[in-house]
């Protein structure tokens, strides 16, 4: 799998590389060593940037990129995860790998929006990539994890909810690290 190839299809070209992504054989070790965690880092490193040079002491922004950083993998997995438990519940099909690529995969624009933590005035651009990322999730959903047409949006918005818990937990626990101290 070519990162930038991946990247550069799935947020101009979703609906052709979502049919790509099903077809392709990726373990989970794939997924998360070529490709979410080089992606990953974008918002991190951004964050340690803007905090360290303007906000924080530099030490204090690098405990909170890596906090960042591991928490955001964590997030991803579990995000899968929890997709895949509820994938019977709407009559979609279980297969963790599948559901780890909607996961790593939708979040794409959200980790290359995150470069616009360096520059607080283009938070919103940042915000437009994340939303982006919501309807990539849904794409995926509907492409890989093939529930039927009429539950496709309580699984999306059942996914979403439990995206947004995991969001906030991971933003509140790094968060923590930069107000210690």
């Amino acid at each position: 799998m070519n990162l930038v190839e991946r990247a550069k299809n799935i947020v101009l070209k979703p609906k052709t590389e979502w049919e790509v992504i099903k077809v392709e054989t990726l373990s989970v070790s794939d997924l998360f060593n070529q490709y979410a965690k080089f992606l990953a880092a974008i918002p991190a490193v951004a964050g340690f940037l803007a905090f360290g040079l303007f906000r924080a002491s530099p030490m204090r922004a690098l405990a909170w990129a890596v906090m960042e950083y591991l928490l955001t993998l964590a997030g991803v997995y579990a995000l899968g995860y929890v997709m895949d438990v509820l994938a019977p519940y709407h009559g979609a099909r279980k297969d963790l790998v599948s559901s780890l690529k909607v996961a790593v995969f939708s979040s794409t624009p959200a980790w290359i929006g995150g470069v616009f933590t360096l520059v607080p005035g283009l938070f919103i651009l940042g915000l437009v990539a994340g939303l982006y990322s919501l309807y990539l999730l849904y794409l995926g959903i509907n492409v890989l994890k093939e529930p039927p047409q009429n539950r496709l949006l309580g699984y999306f918005l059942t996914t979403f909810v439990v995206g947004v818990v995991i969001y906030i937990l991971v933003g509140t626990l790094a968060g923590l690290v930069l107000l210690a101290g």
